[in-house]
């Protein structure tokens, strides 16, 4: 995946040839945003980041996730917006559910981009906005 395609000026998102991608972007009001999707299937797992465009940074609001590191699926964010800095993927210090807390989704369940798709659309509560995505 090209830098340009999720500009981030002090990290990068990290994209192997062995992963699928995609970039969704829409607007809400005056501001942009994108939904960046990762995926492996053959290691289940899965990063997808809301972000917010910053003209040539992005601003990630939150990821949600699936990895063998940690159980089942979960989200990572932050509830005070002003510790929000462009940029960089990391630094969204609340985790949900809490990393020693009961997780209701634990199977993997992606199999295609399709369910990528829509795991990611429904984690970020884009499936009940009405408008046209861009």
């Amino acid at each position: 995946m090209p830098k340009t395609v999720f500009p981030l000026s002090k990290t990068k998102v990290k994209v192997s040839a062995a992963s699928r991608w995609k970039l969704m972007k829409f607007s809400c009001g005056a501001e942009d945003f994108a939904v960046l999707i990762v995926y492996r299937l053959d290691k289940q797992q899965f990063w997808s980041y809301l972000a917010q465009d910053k003209g040539t940074d992005t601003m990630v609001v939150a990821r949600y996730e699936y990895h063998s590191t940690h159980p089942g699926w979960h989200m990572h964010s932050n509830c005070e917006t002003s510790k929000n800095v462009a940029g960089r993927t990391g630094g969204l210090f609340d985790r949900f559910p809490r990393n020693k807390k009961a997780h209701r989704r634990l199977a993997f369940a992606v199999t295609g981009d399709e369910s990528a798709e829509a795991r990611a659309i429904a984690a970020f509560g884009l499936d009940r906005v009405k408008g046209e995505l861009l």
